[in-house]
């Protein structure tokens, strides 16, 4: 390790976190909230209610000075450019910020979980499992395929043996502390498989935010920009990271590799030589964590590629170029605000933009509203007939009984085969004004049994509210029976 590249680690947020000042804090609560829990992305209103039971807790225990301020300015200092402790965004589904530990954060709360004595270290386990590992690489590299049979006979002779012992009943029982040796081996490979897990979503997360600032920045042409990034997106998965972590999401998502490792979990935690381990024990949410990180993945996958075709598929009209200037511009301010950010809050004036203050000792007292009586004088002076008259002009609305208007299509079609609005018009009249001739046009929109000639127009009658006839120029419309196949005999003919 070098002096250069050791400045460059310093910096890096596991070590910022280690070191802060409030490290007990956020190392103990964000432990206890995401990896004990095996949770990965949890909302703002969550993990907020969270962090005030524990700053409670720790309150009550040490006084009310330790860690003054509240929850929201921790969590806030926390998920910031400058600590990157947490990675926030924003929930699209419910519209509401959501945090996740960040890969370098993970690591450094895993290694502070390692300083801890423990009264019973792994080693036959890690052990066996290099052993494992070296034995199977061996056989990866070897050329010779006879070694290779030789190798194969060996295990199924081994496998034959333990058969044998099975049938005989002479197994030996298995040891207690070798299967708490294996089981704390199990649990530190799944620790890092869900790390690796994080850190692939944060690579991808690391290129969707390049290529966000490259097209907000950038003058190229959308193609080579594309290019760029898909090429970079490969890059990734052709990483010995991103392949692993290919292989591994593929098969957990094989619904009989689910079965099988839930069967197994179950199984193992069952047995009593690990029932003070087992309550606590990272298997029991392995599998839905690990499926969850995956599809985190594969949405981050899925963003980039839909912003990249939007990017390459966007063709500006001329009269919005102006405008898009302006958003390139404002998003090109945007992105050097955020490498660079000012000391200083930015304030500024709207004019015309004010709060609307209202006391509560202006408002008016509640005042009963004034009731209004019409004496009998006044109603007895009213004439009869004018009473009836307003009583008639009142009932003399008119309503289109649509219901009505399909009924009278029915019957003429059925009685002469087809009818054109005319036709209708003529037979029976339009007396509820022109609301009446919309409804029929609709009719024939709406219907297939119905041909509208827009080429040639027809004068219908209707009549208005005062009782005058009116002429409306409309398309040719007639109703035939025996919908479309009449229609096109209709038209032949």
């Amino acid at each position: 390790m070098r002096h250069a590249y050791l400045e460059s680690v310093l910096r890096q947020p596991a070590v910022r976190l280690i070191s802060a000042q409030n490290a007990p804090l956020i190392i103990s609560f964000l432990y206890e909230e995401f990896i004990r829990k095996g949770r990965r992305a949890i909302r703002h209103a969550q993990l907020i209610a969270a962090l005030d039971d524990a700053l409670f807790a720790l309150r009550s225990e040490h006084g009310p000075d330790r860690y003054k301020d509240d929850a929201v300015y921790y969590l806030t200092e926390w998920s910031s450019e400058k600590s990157g402790f947490l990675s926030k965004r924003l929930h699209d589904a419910v519209n509401e910020a959501e945090y996740d530990l960040t890969s370098d954060t993970e690591k450094a709360i895993l290694w502070v979980e390692s300083l801890e004595r423990r009264p019973f270290v792994a080693a036959s386990s890690r052990f066996l499992q290099l052993y494992n590992q070296l034995a199977e690489l061996a056989y990866l590299v070897e050329p010779d395929v006879e070694r290779k049979l030789a190798e194969k006979r060996r295990q199924r002779d081994l496998i034959d043996l333990e058969i044998q012992r099975l049938e005989a009943g002479s197994e030996p029982i298995a040891d207690p502390a070798l299967i708490r040796d294996h089981f704390l081996g199990a649990e530190e490979t799944a620790r890092s498989a869900l790390g690796d897990f994080r850190g692939v979503e944060h690579n991808l997360r690391e290129l969707n935010r390049t290529v966000y600032t490259s097209i907000a920045t950038s003058d190229a042409e959308r193609g080579s920009l594309a290019a760029e990034a898909l090429d970079a997106h490969d890059l990734i998965w052709e990483t010995d990271q991103g392949k692993s972590f290919r292989a591994l999401f593929e098969l957990l998502m094989a619904q009989s590799k689910q079965r099988e490792i839930e069967h197994l979990v179950t199984t193992i935690l069952s047995d009593p030589a690990l029932a003070q381990m087992a309550g606590t024990s990272i298997l029991k949410t392995f599998l839905p964590s690990v499926v969850d990180a995956g599809i985190k993945v594969h949405e981050v996958t899925c963003g980039l590629v839909e912003k990249l075709a939007s990017f390459v598929a966007d063709r500006r009209r001329p009269e919005s170029r102006r405008f898009m200037e302006l958003v390139k511009r404002i998003e090109k301010l945007a992105v050097d605000c955020a490498a660079d950010p000012p000391d200083e809050t930015i304030t500024f004036l709207v004019p015309g933009l004010s709060a609307n203050i209202s006391m509560t000792t202006e408002r008016p007292l509640f005042t009963p509203a004034r009731q209004y009586a019409i004496a009998p004088p006044i109603a007895a002076e009213l004439d009869s007939a004018e009473l009836s008259v307003g009583y008639q002009q009142m009932l003399n609305q008119h309503s289109v009984d649509v219901e009505q208007l399909k009924s009278t299509i029915r019957d003429e079609v059925a009685r002469h085969g087809q009818v054109t609005i005319t036709e209708l018009a003529e037979r029976h009249p339009f007396v509820s004004g022109l609301a009446q001739v919309i409804h029929y046009v609709k009719l024939a929109q709406e219907t297939d049994t119905a041909l509208i000639c827009s080429e040639r127009t027809v004068p219908v009658r209707y009549f208005s509210a005062s009782r005058q006839i009116k002429i409306a120029h409309l398309p040719e419309i007639t109703f035939v029976a025996g919908g479309a196949s009449a229609i096109k005999e209709h038209q032949h003919g």
